[in-house]
C-alpha cells in the first residue's frame, strides 16, 4: 500500500476581517512573495482571523553562546526561497517555506522545515510548504502530514497548548537545529566550532608547542589541490607527507579559504577520538544540548538527504591507523559519505587507510577511491608566496634564499617569524628585517630564550636526545637516511623514564608519533629548534667527558657520530660552544682536530649504494662501471641495467668541517681579543673544493661551476647559502680591526674556492651592511675580482696545457 501524498489544498477566501496581515519587514516583501505567502496562509489558516497574525522574516536565534540572524526576504531575491515565521497573538504558529513557482515539493521540504521549527521553543506547530501551485501541511511534531480544522481560532489555541507541553516535556530534538533550515543553520554552527579549534591551537608569536602561530601563514600548493578534487566531487581526499612538512597549516588554509564560501563547510578536528563522540563533544556546548554519538550518526545521515547548500568537510588532522577516528571514518564510508559528505584527512601513511591489513583487499575508504595530496618541502612558488606574506611583516630575506635549502622547510621559517616578532624594536610598519642565507647557532639561542620557562618538555626532549643518541646503528639503512633529513627516534630505543613522558607529549602537541614505510614506529619533535638545543647539550657533555681523556678522539668521535644526522652542523657547534661556556674555554686541540679532517670526494664506479627519499621506502642501487641496475637488499639484481651517463660522486667527511663553517660564526679569540681563532678557522676551511652544504631530502637545487681541478663552487646568483661564506660575510661585516690583512692573506692563498667564498661574502654585505657597503665595494673590485679573475686564468690555463692531445 503506497504512502498517501501529504494534502494539497487550493486557497480559500480569507477570513470575514478585511484588515492586512501586520508584516514586519525590512525591507518590504517582494510582490511575488507577498502573493505566496498570501495563498498558503489562506490555506493553513481560512478561517482565522488575519488581524491577529505577524510574519516575521528577520529571524534571530542563539545557537549554544552564538547568535545567529536569517532574513526571509533577502533569500527569496537571491535563492528563489524564503523561510519565514507566523506568530498568532505573538505566540508561535507556523514555519512557512516558500519556494519558486519552478519548484517541485518532494517528502525532504518537510524534514527540512521540520528542523527550522525545531529551531524554537515552544516550537511552531505547523510547517507550511509552498511554491504558489501547492501548499502542504505538516504537524512539527511528528512531520506527518496535518489538516485544519474548521473551527479556526479553537483549533489554533489547541496546537498552541500542546507545542508548549511538548516543549516542557521534550527537548531531545536539539540535534535537529542542525539540518534545517536547507544549509542555513548547521554551517553557522560547523565553522565557528572550526574557529574555536584554530584559535585553541594557535600559539602567539615566540612561543611553540601548537601547530599554528598568530599571524603567519603561508598559502600552500597542496590546499588548492585538495580544492580541486573536492569540487570535482571526490569524497575522500587523503594528505600526506612527512613530519613537519606542514599538513596541519594546510587543513588550517582550507577552513579559512572556504569559510566565507557557500560550496564547503570545514569542520577541523583531531584525529585523537572517535569521528562520531569528536564531533558529538564539538556540538553539546555550541547547542548547550547533550549530543550524543548516535544523534551525530542520525543528523550525517539526514544531511545526505540535503539537496542545497554546502557539503560538510570533515578535516581530520593527524588521523592514526586502528584508531577510534579510523574505525569511525570506516564506518561513515559505508552509509554517509557522497555529494553532501566529504573526508579530508591528513596522516603519514596513507596505505594503511585504503587497504585491509592482508594488503590486498580495499578497505571502505579505499572503495571510494580516495585522491592523494601530499604535502613536501615548500616548492619554489610556495617559498615566492612565503617571502610575500613575511614581506608584508616587515621580515625580508636576504638575495639568494629561494636557493638555501634550510627555508623550503616550513618549521624555520616559523622558528625565524618566532625569533623576529618578539624583538623589542619590532614594528611592522617600520620596520626592515633581513633574514640570512642559512639557520644558524642562533636559532639555539633563540630556542632557549622562547622555551626558558618549559623545563618539562626542555627535559623531555633531553631524555628523547639521550635515546637517540644511545640507539647506536638502531633500525635499517633506510632509517639511517632518514635521520640525515629529519630527526626521528625509534619508539622501541625509547628508556623508561621518555616512556613515562610520552603520552603527555603527544597531548600537548610536542611530539607526534607515525610508523614509516619499512614499519619503523618513530616519534618526531614537532619543535626542531628546540630538540637541537637540547641535543646539542647531551652531546656537549659526552664530550666533555672524552675530551677530558683525549680531546683528539673526542673530536673523532664527534665526527662520526654526526656525520650524515640532520643538522648535524648547528648541533656540532652548538655542542662545542657549550663546552666552552660550561668549561671556561675547552681544549684547543678539539677544533684543530676537526680542521685536519678535511672532506673527501668519492667516484663510485662499482658497489652497492642504498638510496632512500627521506623516510620513504629505501632504493638499492648496483653499480658496475657504466651501468647500475635496481636490487633488493641483498643485492640481488630485480630489473634490466640502465646507462649511467657519469660516474656517482658522493662527498663524504663532511660533518667536521661544516661543524666549523657553523662555529666560526662565533667571534673566538685566542688571548689577544683581535687575535680572532674564528677568522684562522675560516681561512682553511674556505679552501674546501667542494660547497660545504648539508643534505637535505627536498632540496631547491644548486646551480654549481665545475672547475676542474680548482673544484667547485657555487653560482653567485645564489647568494649566501652556505654557512662557511655566511660566516665570512660576518666576519667582514663586523668591525673587526685585521680585516683587510685577511683580505690579503686570502689572496695570497691563490684558492680559487677561497676567494669566491670571499667574493660572495664582500657581495652579501655591500647589500646588507650599510656601514660597510662602500667599503665591501671598494674591496670587492679593488682587490678580491682581480685577485680571483687572475688565478681562475692561471688555474683554466694550466689545466688545458696538462691535458693530452686528443
Amino acid at each position: 500500500m503506497s504512502k498517501s501524498p501529504s494534502p494539497t489544498r487550493k486557497a480559500a477566501k480569507p477570513a470575514t476581517s478585511t484588515k492586512a496581515a501586520k508584516v514586519l519587514a525590512n525591507p518590504p516583501l517582494e510582490a511575488q512573495l507577498e502573493s505566496r505567502l498570501d495563498q498558503a496562509l489562506s490555506v493553513a489558516f481560512p478561517h482565522l482571523d488575519r488581524s491577529k497574525i505577524r510574519v516575521q522574516t528577520v529571524l534571530k536565534f542563539r545557537l549554544g553562546r552564538d547568535s545567529t540572524s536569517f532574513d526571509g526576504a533577502k533569500s527569496w531575491v537571491a535563492e528563489g526561497r524564503a523561510d519565514l515565521l507566523i506568530f498568532h497573538d505573538e505566540r508561535p504558529l507556523a514555519v512557512i517555506e516558500v519556494k519558486r513557482s519552478t519548484v517541485k515539493l518532494t517528502p525532504v521540504d518537510a524534514q527540512q522545515a521540520q528542523g527550522y521549527a525545531n529551531q524554537f521553543s515552544p516550537r511552531p506547530p505547523v510547517m507550511i510548504v509552498t511554491n504558489g501551485h501547492e501548499t502542504h501541511l505538516y504537524n512539527s511534531a511528528t512531520g506527518q502530514p496535518w489538516t485544519p480544522e474548521t473551527d479556526g481560532e479553537r483549533a489554533v489555541s489547541k496546537l498552541l497548548e500542546n507545542a508548549a507541553k511538548v516543549a516542557e516535556a521534550d527537548m531531545k530534538w536539539a540535534i535537529d537545529v542542525l539540518i534545517g533550515p536547507g544549509a542555513d543553520v548547521w554551517p553557522t554552527v560547523i565553522r565557528a566550532r572550526t574557529r574555536d579549534l584554530i584559535a585553541r591551537r594557535t600559539a602567539q608569536a615566540g612561543q611553540g608547542g601548537k601547530p599554528y602561530v598568530d599571524g603567519l601563514l603561508i598559502p600552500r600548493e597542496a590546499t588548492q589541490s585538495i580544492l580541486t578534487n573536492l569540487r570535482a566531487g571526490k569524497r575522500v581526499v587523503l594528505v600526506d607527507g612527512p613530519p613537519l612538512a606542514g599538513k596541519s597549516n594546510v587543513l588550517r588554509e582550507l577552513a579559512e579559504t572556504t569559510e566565507t564560501g557557500e560550496d564547503f563547510a570545514v569542520l577541523l578536528m583531531r584525529g585523537a577520538t572517535g569521528l562520531f563522540q569528536g564531533i558529538a563533544n564539538i556540538l553539546s556546548p555550541a547547542l548547550e544540548w547533550e549530543v550524543t554519538p548516535q544523534n551525530v550518526r542520525q543528523w550525517l545521515r539526514r544531511l545526505a538527504l540535503f539537496d542545497r547548500g554546502p557539503v560538510l568537510v570533515l578535516a581530520i588532522d593527524g588521523l592514526e591507523p586502528d584508531s577510534p577516528m579510523a574505525r569511525d571514518l570506516e564506518e561513515l564510508a559505508e552509509f554517509a559519505l557522497g555529494d553532501r559528505v566529504r573526508v579530508v584527512a591528513a596522516t603519514d601513511d596513507t596505505s594503511r587507510f585504503t587497504k585491509g591489513g592482508n594488503k590486498r583487499n580495499s578497505t571502505a575508504i579505499g572503495d571510494l577511491t580516495p585522491a592523494s595530496v601530499t604535502v613536501g618541502m615548500l616548492s619554489a612558488a610556495e617559498f615566492a608566496a612565503a617571502e610575500r606574506v613575511l614581506g608584508d611583516l616587515a621580515i625580508h630575506f636576504l638575495p639568494g634564499a629561494a636557493h638555501a635549502a634550510d627555508y623550503r622547510a616550513p618549521w624555520v621559517l616559523r622558528a625565524l617569524y618566532d625569533r623576529l616578532v618578539v624583538l623589542p624594536n619590532y614594528d611592522p610598519a617600520t620596520g626592515y628585517f633581513m633574514i640570512p642565507g642559512i639557520l644558524g647557532v642562533a636559532a639555539v639561542d633563540e630556542a632557549r630564550r622562547a622555551f626558558k620557562d618549559q623545563s618539562e618538555v626542555q627535559r623531555a626532549y633531553g631524555l628523547l636526545a639521550r635515546d637517540d643518541l644511545d640507539d647506536v646503528g638502531g633500525g635499517p639503512m633506510g632509517l639511517a637516511l632518514a635521520r640525515s633529513y629529519s630527526f626521528v627516534i625509534r619508539r622501541d630505543a625509547l628508556s623508561p623514564e621518555s616512556q613515562s613522558h610520552l603520552e603527555t607529549l603527544v597531548a600537548d602537541g610536542w611530539v607526534s608519533l607515525y610508523r614509516n614505510a619499512e614499519g619503523d614506529d618513530l616519534v618526531v619533535p614537532t619543535t626542531p629548534e628546540l630538540f637541537i638545543s637540547e641535543m646539542a647539550l647531551e652531546l656537549s657533555r659526552r664530550l666533555e667527558t672524552k675530551a677530558a681523556d683525549d680531546p683528539v678522539a673526542a673530536a673523532y668521535w664527534l665526527a662520526k657520530e654526526l656525520e650524515g644526522s640532520c643538522f648535524a652542523d648547528v648541533v656540532g657547534a652548538q655542542a662545542i660552544r657549550d663546552l666552552m661556556t660550561r668549561t671556561g674555554g675547552g681544549d684547543w686541540r678539539l677544533i684543530e682536530t676537526l680542521l685536519a679532517m678535511e672532506p673527501e670526494l668519492e667516484v663510485i664506479t662499482d658497489g652497492l649504494v642504498a638510496m632512500s627519499l627521506g623516510d620513504g621506502p629505501m632504493i638499492n642501487v648496483r653499480f658496475e662501471g657504466n651501468q647500475a641496475w635496481l636490487t633488493d637488499k641483498t643485492g640481488t639484481v630485480r630489473g634490466p641495467s640502465l646507462p649511467v651517463e657519469e660516474p656517482q660522486r658522493v662527498y663524504g667527511v663532511m660533518a667536521p668541517w661544516m661543524i666549523l663553517s657553523q662555529l666560526s660564526a662565533l667571534p673566538m679569540a685566542m688571548g689577544d681579543p683581535d687575535n680572532r681563532a674564528d677568522a684562522e678557522i675560516l681561512l682553511q676551511i674556505g679552501m674546501a673544493p667542494i660547497p660545504l652544504l648539508r643534505a637535505t631530502k627536498d632540496a631547491a637545487g644548486h646551480l654549481m661551476h665545475d672547475l676542474g681541478d680548482l673544484g667547485e663552487v657555487l653560482c653567485q646568483d645564489q647568494g649566501v647559502i652556505e654557512p662557511a661564506t655566511a660566516s665570512m660575510a660576518q666576519l667582514l661585516g663586523s668591525r673587526w680591526v685585521h680585516v683587510d690583512d685577511w683580505i690579503t692573506v686570502a689572496i695570497k692563498s691563490g684558492s680559487v674556492p677561497l676567494l669566491h667564498r670571499v667574493y660572495l661574502a664582500l657581495l652579501s654585505v655591500r647589500a646588507s651592511v650599510q656601514r660597510r657597503s662602500k667599503w665591501a665595494d671598494t674591496t670587492l673590485n679593488t682587490r678580491v675580482r682581480p685577485a680571483l679573475d687572475a688565478c681562475l686564468k692561471s688555474g683554466l690555463a694550466t689545466q688545458v696545457s696538462e691535458k693530452p692531445a686528443a
